[in-house]
């Protein structure tokens, strides 16, 4: 009776371990595949090929083309879905957000610093909620809206002590923002009820928004992509890879994480870029701008447990 206890007892501990250490590896490989991807679409756009919209096209592509096959070949399951409860209005205005988002937020790193864009990119809860609300999605408690302020004031003291500052790069920037807030209102409108996952997602929405990156691309950057230095197919196809990674990543951390863990690692996952861009990078950063990073990292850390309820006041839990 002893020795089977043992047993058991060793081999509990055993699979606890090994959960513990595909944890680990799951969060490592989130860690490392947003920043990576994010450095590698600067390497390329910064190496004179100064084509946004097609860089990221090529990747989203890639990610619907792969998702595709795999369901095709049965290695993926994703939620079948009729045409009914996915009319094409809706998928087309989620794609066209969805592209106007990732390529006016590539397009950034062109002229901006790395750690001046994340630092930027903390106001983006700000403007989602914003527009959440605007729109009767979501409602915005007391606690919520000062802690916006405080995000949308720190981030206002980190671009005041920016030193280099380049108008149209900023311009990407928000305009990066407002599309991600738009594609945020209209999932949560015309797709909420559908409760798609990663998969399911990259099943259906990859392919139109690679396409709408890529009809961009051709409007926009046409005569660009006839005249610029192509980087190397290696390269392009190491960033779709990352990309792909990426969902997987974010796939595997939605199995194994909680919503808190989660909002917390890719606090800390932001928190690296900004540390790699100025040690590595050598992208010179002010004292004001840590101070105002600092204070919109803090407020948004709040923000996210409000939202979970770990900060809810008794009262409100009680109700």
């Amino acid at each position: 009776s002893s020795i089977c206890f043992e047993l058991v007892a060793d081999r509990t501990c055993a699979m606890t371990a090994a959960a513990g250490t595909s944890t680990l590896l799951v969060v490592a490989l989130y860690m490392m595949t947003g920043p990576a991807l994010q450095l590698s679409n600067r390497a390329i756009l910064r190496s004179g090929f100064e084509a946004p919209f097609f860089v990221s096209g090529i990747g989203m592509a890639a990610t619907g083309l792969v998702t595709r096959v795999c369901v095709a070949l049965g290695v993926l399951k994703v939620l079948p879905v009729s045409r009914e409860k996915l009319p094409y209005t809706p998928v087309a205005i989620v794609a066209v957000a969805s592209a106007a988002a990732i390529g006016c937020g590539n397009a950034a790193y062109i002229t901006l610093a790395v750690p001046f864009i994340q630092m930027l990119k903390a106001t983006t809860p700000v403007i989602v909620l914003a527009g959440l609300a605007l729109t009767g999605v979501e409602r915005i408690s007391l606690p919520m809206g000062v802690l916006t302020v405080f995000i949308s004031a720190g981030t206002a003291l980190a671009a005041y002590g920016e030193a280099n500052i380049v108008f149209i790069g900023v311009v990407f920037m928000v305009s990066s923002q407002f599309a991600e807030a738009a594609r945020c209102v209209a999932t949560q409108h015309f797709l909420q009820g559908l409760k798609l996952e990663v998969w399911d997602a990259a099943y259906y929405l990859a392919p139109p928004t690679g396409m709408c990156l890529l009809g961009m691309s051709l409007v926009w950057e046409h005569e660009k992509l006839l005249h610029l230095q192509w980087p190397s197919p290696w390269l392009l196809l190491f960033n779709s890879l990352l990309g792909l990674l990426l969902n997987v990543a974010n796939y595997m951390m939605l199995k194994c994480t909680s919503s808190l863990m989660m909002k917390l690692i890719v606090i800390a996952r932001d928190l690296l870029v900004v540390v790699w861009g100025v040690f590595v990078l050598q992208e010179s950063v002010t004292t004001l701008q840590i101070v105002g990073y600092v204070v919109s990292l803090c407020a948004f850390t709040c923000l996210s447990l409000v939202k979970l309820g770990y900060l809810a006041s008794p009262k409100s839990k009680g109700e």
